[in-house]
Order: C-alpha cells, then structure tokens, then sequence
C-alpha cells in the first residue's frame, strides 16, 4: 500500500504537527522554502547514516538501435539517480503501443545464448544495481529506438520543488512529518508535545 503525498503537503502536515499551521491555513512561501531546506539536510543526514526514504519513482528512456546495455545513474547513458531496484518496465513502440518487460536474473539473462547478437522487440530486462552506475541489459537488443519506460525504487534524499510528489510507504510518510516537526519546532519557539516527539523517535 503506497500513499502519494507532494513535498508541500508534508511541509503543512509538519506544521500542523506543532500547532503552527491550522487547517484550511496557507503555509507562507518563506516558510516552505525553510521547511523543505531543512527536510533537504535532514534526509541527507538520514541517507548518510544508510536510512534512506524510499520512493517510487517513473522515467522513460529513448533506447538505441542495435544497443541492449546501459548504465543508469548520474552521468550514466540514462542520466538520473541510480536506481537501488527496478519494479516494473515496459517499452514503447513509435504507435504508442506498450509491452511489459519480464525482469529476470543474472543466470537467466546469461542463459542466453544469442543474447548479443539476437535483435527485435525487447522483451526482457535484467537490472544489476552496481555502484557508481546500476546496470540494464535487455534481451533481445531492441531492432528500433523504442522508449523505456522504468518503475523503480530510489531514495529521496534532494528535494528541489515543493509540487514533487514522495510516492512511498506510509510508514516512510509518518518517520518523516514527525522528525521533520522535531527539525522545526526550534525555530518557530514551538516545544512539540510529548506524542509527537516520542513518535518521531519511534519512527
């Protein structure tokens, strides 16, 4: 069970946390720029100690003629953040007809025999999520310039726009209001009650 919440609205649940922001109240701009940068430091120092927020993350990827293998992460052939796990894929063709991509393993994906010679329509993909660069290798090596289309997981550990959407686990949500009020509270001369500091620590 995922529950889709844009960084905004966490910024005004933190708030309404420690009794700043009421509801049906509009959280001031100079407020959501503090609040998301100190969500920025606090997920960094999280992402630091290894504990890392989740999210489900959607990309598409224009693919190469004639090429099955590719890095992903920054600076990587699909420049974006690594992904620790690939969920769902599926190609695009240039009608705009989808067709999923089975996800297999190492040992199936080098089963294969014609894996580097055989050409057509995608229809597996094995992901390895190595460091600096996860690696994706298709099979069959795709005969067009299909688009990828990827479902994975990433953590969340930049936040550049208050109308980004944090797609996770609902536990992940509820670690981060409450630790984020914890965060705020000294600034706004606020003491947080008892409940919410015990829950941010439970969390």
């Amino acid at each position: 069970r995922k529950t889709c919440m844009t960084i905004q609205d966490i910024l005004n649940s933190a708030f309404k946390e420690l009794g700043v922001l009421a509801t049906g109240e509009t959280l001031p701009a100079d407020m959501s720029q503090d609040a998301r940068s100190k969500l920025n430091l606090m997920l960094g120092s999280w992402s630091a100690r290894n504990v890392s927020v989740l999210a489900t993350v959607e990309e598409s990827f224009v693919l190469t003629l004639g090429d099955g293998d590719y890095t992903i992460g920054p600076s990587g052939n699909f420049n974006t953040t690594r992904p620790l796990k690939i969920l769902v894929a599926s190609i695009e063709d240039d009608n705009g007809i989808f067709t999923p991509l089975e996800l297999i393993g190492e040992d199936q994906y080098f089963s294969y025999g014609d894996r580097a010679i055989v050409t057509g329509l995608p229809s597996r993909l094995w992901y390895k999520p190595s460091q600096p660069l996860g690696r994706i290798r298709l099979y069959y090596f795709p005969d067009e310039a299909y688009t990828l289309h990827l479902s994975s997981h990433k953590p969340f550990v930049s936040i550049a726009t208050l109308n980004e959407e944090l797609d996770v686990d609902p536990v992940y949500l509820e670690a981060v209001i409450y630790n984020l009020a914890m965060r705020l509270a000294p600034g706004y001369g606020v003491t947080p009650s008892v409940l919410v500091a015990e829950t941010a620590r439970e969390l």
